[in-house]
């Protein structure tokens, strides 16, 4: 559950009840990114809670990424691009506040491919979460379904394809200059 780099009020209440929902439960784990402002008091409301874990912040997203089946998580345009490129299925709460409601449009991209759900903010209940969730976690095939919907489209290994021309120009100095090549007059 990644609510950003500070932390979303919303998205916390809402994990730790799931984490009290799923108490019970030994095959579901949450990992709760609270920001450092929230963090004592959830961890204080997680205590006793098998499964469950606040942490302020995550310096290596790609290692909860590739540990994760499922995020739950604003939809920021970072966030929507590391999940596409991850292929990682999300339930995307946009942050109603954006300008321009952005985060809902950035969420779309993902929702209308099928690699994510939308949830609105205001129906971010941990029992409307359950609801979406929990058929997802009982159905490997759907959540595989999801990650295969996800397409970063070549941005994504834009630096390998960049590394690969430089790699080739570098075996072979004679090759003309590409017509896209930066050159002198592009800074005048």
């Amino acid at each position: 559950v990644n609510g950003g780099s500070l932390g979303a009020a919303r998205l916390t209440e809402a994990a730790v009840g799931l984490a009290r929902r799923w108490q019970g439960r030994d095959d579901v784990h949450l990992l709760i990114k609270t920001g450092p402002a929230a963090l004592e008091e959830t961890r204080r409301r997680l205590t006793g809670l098998w499964g469950a874990r606040a942490v302020p912040y995550l310096d290596r997203m790609d290692l909860a990424y590739a540990a994760a089946d499922l995020a739950v998580c604003r939809a920021g345009s970072a966030t929507v691009a590391e999940l596409a490129s991850t292929g990682l299925p999300a339930v995307l709460v946009p942050y109603p506040h954006a300008p321009g409601d952005h985060q809902t449009h950035n969420a779309r991209v993902l929702v209308d491919a099928g690699a994510g759900l939308l949830l609105p903010d205001a129906e971010a209940t941990p029992a409307r979460l359950a609801e979406l969730v929990e058929p997802l976690l009982s159905d490997p095939a759907r959540l595989a379904a999801m990650t295969g919907a996800a397409d970063p489209g070549p941005h994504a290994v834009a630096a390998d394809l960049l590394a690969a021309r430089v790699l080739e120009l570098a075996a072979h100095p004679t090759l003309p200059t590409p017509s896209y090549a930066y050159t002198e007059e592009h800074t005048a």
